[in-house]
Formats: C-alpha cells, sequence, structure tokens
C-alpha cells in the first residue's frame, strides 16, 4: 500500500515537472518587440479625452502642461472622462491631490 502511494506521489511530481518544463520553453519563444516596434501614445492633449457619454471634454477639465486638472468638486454632472481610444497595453504613472475622503476614481 505504502509503495501505491509513493509512485502516485512520483508520477505526480514527475507530471508537474515535465507542465513547467514545457511552459519555460514556451515563454522562450516569445520575442520582445524592438524598439522600431514599439510606438508610445501621449494622452497629454484634450482631443485625446472626452467626457463620458459626451463628444468633447467638460468645461470642468483642464489639460496643458503635461497636468490633467479637474476643478469641478464630487457630484458635478460630466465629471468622468474617458480617452478617444481604447488601449490593451499601457503604463500609468500620476500624482494627485485630492481632499480627504475623496475618491481617485482610478
Amino acid at each position: 500500500m505504502k509503495i501505491t502511494g509513493f509512485i502516485c506521489v512520483l508520477l505526480i511530481l514527475a507530471s508537474a515537472c515535465r507542465d513547467k518544463k514545457e511552459s519555460v520553453v514556451k515563454q522562450e519563444n516569445i520575442e520582445a518587440p524592438t524598439k522600431e516596434e514599439v510606438k508610445w501614445i501621449s494622452l497629454m492633449s484634450p482631443e485625446s479625452w472626452k467626457g463620458y457619454k459626451m463628444d468633447s471634454l467638460p468645461g470642468n477639465w483642464a489639460i496643458e502642461g503635461g497636468i490633467i486638472q479637474c476643478f469641478g468638486k464630487a457630484g458635478d454632472e460630466g465629471g468622468d472622462i474617458i480617452s478617444r481610444e481604447q488601449f490593451d497595453n499601457f503604463e500609468l504613472q500620476l500624482e494627485w491631490k485630492i481632499s480627504e475622503g475623496g475618491n481617485s476614481g482610478i
């Protein structure tokens, strides 16, 4: 009985190691994009944004000098903004100033 259990454990471990090795081989076949293939899109112009369910940027938002600012207070109509395009792969970097108990919305 002990030998059967031992053999089952060995088979499970061997199977796990084989699957891990195959996944490592698959990852090695993925090539990183070259610098020429990488295209960064800046969203630091007002034309890149619109209000939620709106055609343009709401009046309580401003984008200038690499800064996106909201001048409205909580509960303002048209306070949410979205990019005009959708992105699958992106980097987000931000600093924000918000009142105590506020919600960044991110």
